[in-house]
């Protein structure tokens, strides 16, 4: 039974042990057009038709006159992002109920996942060796450094430079060794990206904690208050996304006499969270038998079921779907060394007593340490007796990984190392390197004055998306985007990481800039081996920065396939462009742009002959007097005047955001399609209503929320535009520089499991 006011000692050791997190790259998957910096007022669904949506960005003229491709956003019109996040969920209090009777697996009703066993095997090392004496004459202050090397070469080669992430992190402790302030530095050399502080008050058994946007020690974004009693059960959790006292939802939570977990409510806040309330059930040796989760208005919707061996370790794990005393979910099965580490954890999807889909082994040394981890995601690979694993008829089972995890003396974390297939060659290396100030624990990882001796390279930053298609905590596939400084559709390096391993895998492109943010270079290379054999693109400009040639070579073979010569009036303003199958030959499509006194573009007409003569079909643009974006916009095939197809209204308010849009294919006045956008008091798109025949019986709203810093929170679809959601829910959450962090999608919005996760993470190489 835990003693008074160890309430911040459960937290101490678990955000001690954060500092020793691997570093690995968290981030996901997007589809051909996402944005992985997405912008505050991109709207997160692309539910619109592709055919419609693309009409209605060709047609768009930008600023300067020039039909604009990428304009949807602003506009207010839907684009191809479809961005899931986790508001809530961010950083749930699971790892305070340890001691209290209540493991971290039964609130979600899951196993433990393996990697927080490891890292709780040396939980107690680590606080012990970071916490400060009562007597110290200064605060205890630590970094700690991160490399991981991803390249086919054992750790103790040189580490490829290029495919090389690093990352310090700074704490900061009061006197009781609880950490009061982390600063994190994703370069090691530029000072503090992100900080995050905790507040303590110990007469009221509360802490709160949230980010320090600034790192002015202020704490401004994402806080959230914990309240604990004198045993150091949590009592109340509180989410306060603004930090100024405004509680946006809460938690409750209750005990026994003996302070062992019975419920988790919360459904006593009208603005929950979940849906969903748990309670607790307990063998007389204070084991957990069985969680129950209800819906908040009663309604018993799962059962997880427990049993134990003598000396309290857990031995089954099963889901009963109707809490009907029928194992009709999934068995689980784990085993124990005589010192209750486990050694091996199986899943048997049928509870037949044959294990299929996941099975693990563990291995450990004499201090109790885990020293090896091997997962099988088919059973089958280490028992033959096993059944075969389920794959849902979607994808083969993943590849076994094994990790191997090497100590100090001190009984820190210093080194993983990751196994290709079990095999025993070494893919993947994660160092950690350790600095301490005041009491320090070791002398043996820094120099004289506290520098770390690793000479960091030169490297490039972007986001890396991480998705979970089944949110099981394992990585599906990885993306990585260095994104354009001066924005637009090319970035300067991205690629696919099917693995997730740190390896470019497919789909690597790389761009070339000059100073002015001009495009000059672009190619791409889609196995990933180094031969660029894709989408090769060569801009040629004048020296004051006017684009002569776009020349394209498909299969970057060195030969030209199209070439683009456009001519531009003294204002900037295309006025003629010229496409031919080389820049040599002569060209075989031409188009005339006009103008009107303002510089917007008033027609496009076709020059079938490339004589400089338009004699070809028009397309027609009608503004408002001070509108910079035309209201209607036809296509006239006689260029008499009189539009024939593609009639696009739109229709706009005081700012210049688009609030209606309709389209009539046949310029008859009678709409197909129509739209209507709405946004809250800082412009941000809020519903966008799409009426697919502009009758008001089929329609659909997208519907999104937004911070008070204007980041996009969370989003759902709305047939029938009722208010209730139906499908593709979304949430969002941000650190404290607005920098997207995850995203989670429920995809039929009944919160009762996520449909995908993807985690982003701002990564160095």
């Amino acid at each position: 039974m835990p003693k008074k006011n160890c309430w911040w000692i459960l937290l101490a050791a678990t955000l001690l042990l954060l500092s020793c997190a691997s570093g690995e790259n968290t981030s996901g998957v997007t589809t051909d057009g996402d944005k992985l910096d997405a912008e505050e007022d991109e709207f997160p669904h692309s539910e619109i038709d592709s055919d419609v949506e693309t009409e209605a960005d060709s047609a768009e003229v930008d600023d300067d006159g020039d039909v604009d491709a990428t304009d949807a956003d602003e506009d207010g019109e839907s684009t191809d992002d479809e961005d899931d996040f986790d508001l809530e969920d961010e950083d749930l209090p699971e790892e305070d109920l340890d001691e209290d009777g209540a493991d971290e697996d039964v609130i979600d009703g899951d196993m433990l996942e393996e990697d927080n066993e490891v890292e709780a095997d040396n939980e107690e090392a680590d606080t012990d060796e970071n916490e400060t004496e009562e007597d110290s004459e200064e605060d205890f202050v630590c970094i700690l450094q991160s490399s991981i090397a991803d390249h086919k070469q054992p750790c103790d080669e040189p580490p490829n430079p290029w495919l090389t992430q690093r990352r310090c992190e700074r704490y900061e402790y009061d006197r009781q060794g609880r950490p009061v302030w982390r600063g994190t530095d994703w370069d090691c050399d530029s000072g503090n990206n992100s900080c995050h502080i905790w507040v303590y008050d110990d007469d009221e058994g509360k802490v709160t904690e949230g980010y320090d946007a600034k790192c002015d020690g202020v704490l401004d974004y994402g806080c959230k208050s914990r309240t604990y009693d004198a045993m150091g059960n949590l009592l109340l959790e509180q989410w306060i996304p603004g930090c100024d006292g405004q509680v946006n939802s809460y938690d409750t939570y209750a005990y026994d006499e003996n302070g062992r977990l019975i419920a988790e409510n919360p459904c006593d806040d009208p603005r929950r969270h979940s849906d969903r309330q748990g309670v607790a059930t307990y063998d007389e040796n204070g084991n957990m038998t069985r969680w129950t989760e209800s819906l908040c208005t009663g309604e018993i919707v799962s059962c997880n079921v427990y049993t134990y061996d003598p000396q309290g370790n857990r031995q089954t794990e099963v889901w009963d779907l109707e809490c009907d005393e029928t194992a009709d979910g999934e068995c689980k099965a784990f085993t124990y060394d005589e010192n209750g580490h486990q050694l091996t954890e199986r899943w048997d999807r049928n509870c037949d007593g044959v294990p299929d889909d996941y099975c693990s082994v563990s291995a450990y040394d004499d201090l109790g340490r885990r020293t090896r981890f091997e997962e099988y995601w088919c059973c089958r690979n280490i028992l033959p007796e096993a059944e075969p694993c389920f794959t849902g008829g979607e994808e083969p089972a993943r590849e076994p990984q094994c990790r191997n995890y090497y100590y100090d003396d001190y009984g820190r974390l210093v080194r993983e190392e990751y196994e290709s297939s079990c095999t025993g060659t070494v893919y993947e290396c994660v160092a950690y390197d350790y600095i301490c100030w005041g009491e320090e624990p070791t002398d043996g990882d820094s120099d004289q004055e506290g520098n770390s001796n690793i000479a960091w390279p030169e490297h490039f930053c972007g986001l890396l998306r991480t998705g979970d298609s089944h949110c099981d905590g394992e990585a599906d596939q990885c993306q990585f985007v260095a994104p354009n400084p001066w924005g637009g559709v090319y970035d300067p390096i991205s690629y696919l990481d099917d693995e997730c391993d740190g390896v470019p895998d497919v789909n690597c492109h790389y761009a070339v800039f000059d100073e002015r943010g001009n495009l000059l270079h672009s190619k791409g290379d889609i196995d990933c081996d180094g031969g660029w054999d894709s989408g090769c693109l060569d801009h040629i400009y004048r020296e004051d920065g006017i684009l002569v040639f776009s020349v394209y070579d498909y299969n970057c073979d060195g030969s030209t396939e199209r070439c683009e010569k456009p001519t531009y009036d003294r204002q900037g303003n295309l006025i003629y462009m010229e496409v031919g199958f080389s820049c040599e030959d002569l060209p075989f499509r031409c188009t005339v742009y006009t103008y009107d006194p303002f510089g917007r573009r008033v027609k496009q007409q076709d020059d079938s002959d490339c004589d400089g003569v338009a004699d070809g079909t028009c397309e027609a643009y009608f503004y408002n007097e001070d509108e910079k974006r035309p209201y209607l916009q036809w296509r006239d095939a006689e260029c008499d005047g009189i539009g024939d197809s593609n009639c696009l209204y739109s229709t706009f308010d005081d700012q210049g955001r688009r609030l209606t849009w309709w389209e009539d294919d046949d310029c008859n006045e009678e709409a197909e399609y129509c739209q209507s956008f709405t946004y809250d008091p800082s412009g941000n798109l809020t519903i966008d209503e799409d009426d697919e025949f502009c009758d008001g019986v089929e329609k659909t709203c997208f519907v999104a929320t937004y911070d008070a810093r204007d980041n996009r929170t969370s989003s759902f679809t709305d047939r029938g535009c009722d208010g209730i959601p139906d499908n593709s829910c979304t949430t969002m959450t941000y650190d404290e520089n607005d920098q997207l962090v995850s995203e989670t999608n429920d995809f039929d919005c009944s919160g009762a499991q996520s449909s995908s996760c993807s985690t982003y993470e701002l990564v160095c190489y």
